[in-house]
């Protein structure tokens, strides 16, 4: 479960928001109330919610028509995920996909021949054949002439 707790930084936004609403309205505001608040989609801060509610610093009152949020202890934000732990993980994620895309040439450079290198010679092929046509040699003759079809 610990791995979808939202960081301390967003924790803080949605106790604060709560706080907010909660002297606004003299009430525990709903998810949406809260979600419009911040400027955020409802379903991500009912994950949030959730989050917060499984380490005890907010709980989640279900009625037959609405879903409130109470603040139960601020100080359990502390034991939240800081930021610079998600940071690590981004970090993690970004270091994959870079090996991921050096496998990705590695493979393509034992499988097939490199682009630019066949650019290449193809461009000295037309550059020599330019040459001998400019010095009034054959040059090459025309793909639909040419001999390897015997």
């Amino acid at each position: 479960m610990k791995k979808n707790l939202p960081t301390q930084s967003q924790g803080h936004l949605i106790v604060a928001a709560i706080r907010v609403l909660l002297h606004r309205d003299a009430r525990p505001p709903t998810e949406v109330a809260v979600a419009e608040l911040l400027c955020l989609p409802p379903e991500g801060v009912g994950h949030m919610a959730r989050g917060l509610q499984s380490v005890g610093a907010i709980r989640i009152v279900q009625s037959a028509f609405d879903i409130r949020l109470e603040l139960v202890d601020h100080e359990r934000l502390t034991e939240l995920p800081t930021d610079d732990e998600t940071d690590k993980l981004k970090d993690e994620v970004d270091a994959f996909h870079e090996r991921k895309k050096q496998e990705h040439t590695s493979i393509d450079t034992l499988f097939g021949e490199d682009p630019t290198a066949k650019k290449k010679s193809r461009l000295t092929k037309m550059e020599e054949e330019l040459k001998k046509f400019q010095k009034g040699g054959k040059g090459a003759p025309p793909p639909w002439e040419s001999s390897d079809e015997e």
